[in-house]
């Protein structure tokens, strides 16, 4: 929370539910992981929340206040339509930022992995899309018990939506798809 990333936090919110919700799938234990997480929830905003605001100074409140994408819409529009000018090969790897000064007048980093991988890759960037949610759906089915199903649906699920709002500025997001991957190599073995 301190390093003022609203994503950071969704991100871990997030994750955690998707873990909760596969590691109490019946009622009789759904029910109190949902009080458990209502509870921790309350307790974090109202204690910790509510400290770390006051050490800021009100500034970590006015920072969560704040509405909107941050104009990762315009560029994902953006990047969506120099994909359909570059259906079949893109405007190729890290050449987007450049179209779209060209285009569009401005000259942005993209935010969202996945039009950015359209637009510079083409046909072959939603061949990588599909690919990203078979290893996905691969890692679930490949995963040996319940324990193994709710880490792997976690970080699968920590990937995806890093990669929809931050792109692949960092190594996080592959290394979390790798995680959640390595129960599928122990059941099948090395190549």
């Amino acid at each position: 929370a301190l390093t003022f990333s609203r994503t950071g936090v969704w991100l871990g919110i997030i994750t955690i539910v998707t873990a909760s919700l596969f590691l109490a799938p019946r009622p009789d234990r759904f029910i109190p992981a949902m009080f458990g997480i209502a509870l921790l929830s309350a307790a974090f905003y109202f204690v910790v929340f509510k400290s770390l605001d006051n050490f800021t100074g009100g500034q970590l409140s006015l920072r969560y206040a704040k509405k909107g994408f941050g104009n990762r819409e315009s560029i994902a529009s953006d990047d969506l339509r120099i994909a359909m000018n570059h259906p079949v090969l893109g405007v190729g790897p890290g050449m987007v930022k450049t179209v779209r000064k060209i285009e569009f007048g401005y000259s942005a980093q993209a935010h969202t992995e996945f039009t950015r991988l359209l637009a510079e890759h083409g046909a072959a960037g939603l061949l990588a899309r599909l690919g990203w949610l078979g290893m996905g759906g691969a890692a679930l089915r490949g995963a040996s018990n319940l324990m193994a199903r709710a880490w792997s649906a976690s970080l699968v699920v920590f990937c995806m939506l890093f990669m929809a709002v931050s792109g692949m500025r960092l190594a996080l997001p592959s290394a979390a798809m790798g995680l959640a991957m390595m129960q599928l190599l122990k059941s099948t073995g090395p190549p």
